[in-house]
Order: structure tokens, then C-alpha cells, then sequence
């Protein structure tokens, strides 16, 4: 058995109630551009505080669903990374051009606020898109310059490393032919207590940390 559409949606919206999770891992999930909006929700304002780092990679993500989490970004200086890559179908120019616009700090104003430059995001995956990325390589590389350069005004070493008891991770696959199983190392949803949902998902501690592909790959 699978979770329908809204219940992916629904489950992923109860993630909001989690201050602790810090990496999320939704890959080889089929999830659409409603379970992408979902998404969006848990970037935005209102969504996980704590989220650093997040992969959405092979699913059913078209252009409406990468704008709708890009959106979210406009205001979400927290997240570092973020892949989306290997979609059904390649992301057009329009998406390139608005995460650009993004991290220019020129996306639409949302809610009463001004968007500002996002400077957080230093690691993005978007796959294979339809045309050049060079402008959007060189901003992420710009946040990444100004990470490090702050580290080191700061005398910080970096370090790609989380140090015990920073936060969680979570990653979620479905069994319906995809390899992989469900590793939890935050508490679940209320949804997916039930022992209906034994057959489907198993938890364990992960603490090996999450790592996706650099910057954006283009054709």
C-alpha cells in the first residue's frame, strides 16, 4: 500500500510541528506539484524552523511546484541546501530565471513583507534544466564566498559535519517497487503512528549526515 496524494501532502504539512528536524530527505516519492506545495509551506514563514537542508529528488515535481518552493525561499533565510533534481521532466528557463531572481532578493512581495536577497541557500540542485545556469551558479557561489568569508572573520573552521544532538534527520521512501526504507531520526507524524502503517515504513536512527550534488548541473 501507498499514502494517496493528499495524504503525502497532509503528512508533510504535519512536519511543522517539528522544531527539531534539521535535514529532510523526500526522494523516489512520486510526489506531485500539490505534495511540492506542501513543501513550500514548510519553508515558508509559518513552516520548520530548524530545516537546513532538503532533497526532493526523482519525483513528479513540474515548473508550478519548484515555483511554488521557490516563493517560500524569497523569505527563508535558514535553508543551505536544497536538490531537486531528476524529475520526471527538466525544469525550464523559467525556473532558472526565478530562483535567480530569488537570491537577487526581486522575487514578488509575499504577506506585508519585502523580500530580501537570500543569502542562505549555498548548495542547489535543480538537475538537468532546459538552457544556461551560469548566472544562477555564480549567486550560489556568491553565498558560499560569504559563508566562508564570514567563517573565517569569525575564526570558525568549516565543517560539513553536524556535531551530536544538533537536530534530526528525516528521509521517507514509499515501497511500491522503490528500493530503500524509511529512516527516521525525528518522531513521526501523528499519521504514521498507527500500527497500520508498520508494513510500510521502519525507523531507525541515521547519524550519518545528508550530503547532495553541488551546485546545479545543467545539459
Amino acid at each position: 500500500a501507498t499514502l494517496s496524494r493528499g495524504a503525502q501532502s497532509a503528512t508533510i504539512l504535519d512536519l511543522r510541528a517539528n522544531s527539531t528536524l534539521t535535514e529532510l530527505s523526500l526522494d523516489r516519492l512520486q510526489l506531485n506539484d500539490e505534495a511540492a506545495r506542501a513543501i513550500a509551506t514548510l519553508l515558508g514563514p509559518r513552516g520548520t524552523p530548524a530545516l537546513l537542508k532538503l532533497s526532493c529528488e526523482r519525483n513528479c515535481i513540474t515548473d508550478a511546484g519548484a515555483l511554488a518552493m521557490c516563493a517560500a525561499l524569497a523569505f527563508n533565510s535558514r535553508l543551505t541546501e536544497l536538490s531537486v533534481a531528476d524529475q520526471l521532466r527538466s525544469f525550464t528557463q523559467a525556473i532558472v530565471h526565478a530562483f535567480c531572481e530569488m537570491l537577487e532578493g526581486r522575487a514578488a512581495e509575499g504577506e506585508g513583507e519585502v523580500p530580501a536577497p537570500n543569502y542562505s541557500l549555498r548548495r542547489l540542485n535543480l538537475g538537468r534544466v532546459l538552457g544556461p545556469v551560469q548566472r544562477l551558479s555564480k549567486l550560489v557561489m556568491r553565498n558560499t564566498d560569504r559563508t566562508r568569508e564570514a567563517r573565517l572573520r569569525a575564526g570558525t573552521p568549516s565543517s560539513r559535519s553536524s556535531s551530536p544532538g544538533a537536530g534530526h534527520r528525516l528521509s521517507a521512501e514509499l515501497p511500491s517497487g522503490l528500493a530503500g526504507a524509511c529512516d527516521l531520526a525525528a518522531s513521526l507524524p501523528a499519521p504514521l503512528r498507527g500500527r497500520s502503517f508498520a508494513p510500510l515504513l521502519s525507523a531507525r536512527l541515521q547519524p550519518a549526515a545528508f550530503q547532495i550534488e553541488p551546485l546545479v548541473r545543467s545539459l
